[in-house]
């Protein structure tokens, strides 16, 4: 928001602040108390009972109007660490995952006040270093486990750190959901636990970003016994030792639901020093499981990604392999290329619709066979480039941002990624024309999908409000021109939960501020050693 309307919301989120506040004074509860049986025509018939309900459902309807007017989608986050260390992992968080809103809570019943439901609470993280209960009153405990046992059933995401589902905390509904037969304590550990990924591990989305084996200075391991029927994956065990007792990191997909817990970080003597520093290993781990379990569009935690517009053009002749491998040495994050048709059915990556120097001598790429137009790019010294050699060149070694240029060869392309195994995590599709979205959604429905605007300048009312659109193709996240990305567009969009991706950015102060700029997920740009560069200094913030 800018200007009146960001003033007014200012006044009504200091109003809603100052009534919360209020509510939390014996004055404040005798007030509402007061007004309530005004509002009743002065009976005065409520007790102090009824005061102190009144009280609880007022700030649940202040947290409710906050959420509501701010469009944020939460991430509740529980820590049973001190408020300074808390404060930290939140604020960490934040900036790895800055698409979702990180609440930190300071205590679990503080759950109860607000929607429990996935559409306004992504993902909840209870992160146990100790045996905490829930509560000391086993009245609330209970209620805070019933309406998580219903949001896990109802689709919601559910990490727990640790010591959450140890016998002693009395969460017996989690540890059902959890499929957990039994759990033993192992030993104090003086030196940092090994985690090694396992052979399901290596192909999870929830891990595949993260190194293959590290260490946390956990100071403890927990024994875990997982129920026969209840399909717990391991990803992470303790490195030398085989079994999933020795499980570090296990996910469980239960009912709707997802599931993550973490065998990290405990409370002896002292914190762990995983989490009280906390270590980057521990707070990559944490986004990582957040992220996979609200099943978010975004690809990849930290500052944006960086894109090689057609390849790094800049270094190479546009969509050629060429371009395309030298878009790998720099490292870039994921390759953006266009697809067109042949005549004769192939597939091949080129922007324009003919391929030539002139409109005289240019052979249109749909009337000819790829024969024919592979000459003719050869003589022009830019070869053409097909679809499924981009797709052998960069398996296993970057991100694919894949164009849809025209429409009617969806389900061929949807086919080839599958024939190559090409996980849907690893490749996004993008178009101008909402029919093609639209169909390749249908002939692939896990690959994320993203719209293209901003080609023409005429059509900017249009294009600085896309959600109807993005709602009809099923879209994922925007793919806007660079001129789009202006006055609060990026944060409007991402409180829906659509990522921005900025398309084509070759100014160095531009890339700076937009690999800062919430909401923007990724910027594509010919110069990708330059746009790298920026995305390090912004990862250092």
């Amino acid at each position: 928001m800018s200007g009146p309307a960001n003033g007014l919301w200012s006044y009504v989120e200091h109003f809603l602040t100052w009534l919360d506040e209020a509510s939390h004074t014996p004055g404040g509860e005798v007030t509402i108390k007061f007004l309530v049986e005004l509002s009743l025509g002065g009976l005065g018939v409520l007790s102090f009972e009824v005061g102190r309900h009144i009280k609880h459902n007022w700030r649940k309807i202040v947290v409710n109007v906050k959420q509501h007017l701010s469009g944020w989608k939460l991430v509740l986050l529980w820590i049973d660490v001190d408020n300074t260390t808390a404060q930290r992992i939140a604020n960490r968080l934040r900036k790895n995952l800055p698409y979702v809103h990180v609440q930190l809570l300071n205590a679990p019943h503080e759950i109860l006040l607000y929607p429990l439901t996935p559409s306004v609470v992504e993902a909840v993280a209870l992160i146990s270093t100790d045996v905490t209960k829930l509560s000391s009153d086993d009245r609330i405990r209970e209620e805070i486990e019933k309406n998580l046992e219903h949001y896990i059933l109802n689709g919601g995401g559910l990490v727990a750190g640790h010591d959450l589902i140890y016998r002693r905390t009395r969460n017996t509904r989690l540890i059902r959901a959890f499929g957990i037969e039994k759990v033993k304590f192992d030993s104090n550990r003086t030196t940092p636990v090994r985690y090694e990924k396992t052979a399901i591990g290596a192909n999870h989305p929830l891990s595949r970003r993260l190194p293959d084996t590290f260490s946390l200075d956990d100071g403890e391991v927990l024994l875990i016994t997982w129920k026969n029927d209840a399909q717990v994956q391991v990803l992470f065990q303790e490195a030398g030792i085989t079994g999933p007792q020795r499980g570090l990191v296990a996910t469980r997909e239960y009912e709707g639901g997802r599931l993550v817990w973490m065998n990290s970080a405990d409370h002896g003597e002292e914190l762990a020093k995983s989490i009280a520093t906390p270590s980057d290993q521990y707070i990559d781990l944490l986004a990582a499981s957040i992220q996979w379990v609200t099943q978010l569009k975004q690809l990849a935690p930290g500052a944006p990604l960086i894109g090689a517009h057609r390849g790094a053009s800049a270094y190479g002749g546009e969509n050629t392999l060429r371009a395309f491998q030298v878009a790998i040495d720099l490292e870039a994050d994921f390759i953006e290329c266009d697809i067109r048709r042949t005549q004769d059915g192939v597939l091949v990556l080129h922007h324009d619709a003919a391929v030539g120097e002139n409109t005289a001598n240019s052979l249109i790429i749909a009337d000819k066979p790829f024969v024919e137009l592979q000459s003719r790019a050869t003589a022009l010294k830019r070869p053409l480039a097909t679809l499924e050699e981009l797709l052998i060149l960069a398996k296993g070694h970057i991100q694919l941002d894949l164009e849809l240029k025209v429409t009617g060869y969806e389900e061929e392309i949807a086919a080839m990624l599958k024939q190559h195994e090409w996980p849907p995590d690893r490749f996004v599709v993008t178009s101008f024309l909402e029919s093609a979205l639209i169909r390749f959604k249908e002939c692939y429905r896990e690959a994320k999908c993203g719209l293209l605007i901003g080609e023409s300048k005429w059509k900017w009312l249009k294009d600085w409000y896309p959600e109807a659109r993005l709602r009809r193709t099923g879209a994922d996240f925007v793919a806007a021109a660079d001129r789009l990305v202006r006055f609060g567009f990026a944060r409007r969009l991402s409180r829906k939960h659509y990522p921005v991706w900025v398309w084509t950015v070759n100014d160095t102060l531009r890339m700076s501020k937009l690999l800062r700029t919430p909401g923007v997920e990724g910027v594509i740009s010919d110069f990708v050693y330059v746009a790298k560069q920026e995305q390090s200094k912004a990862r250092r913030l």
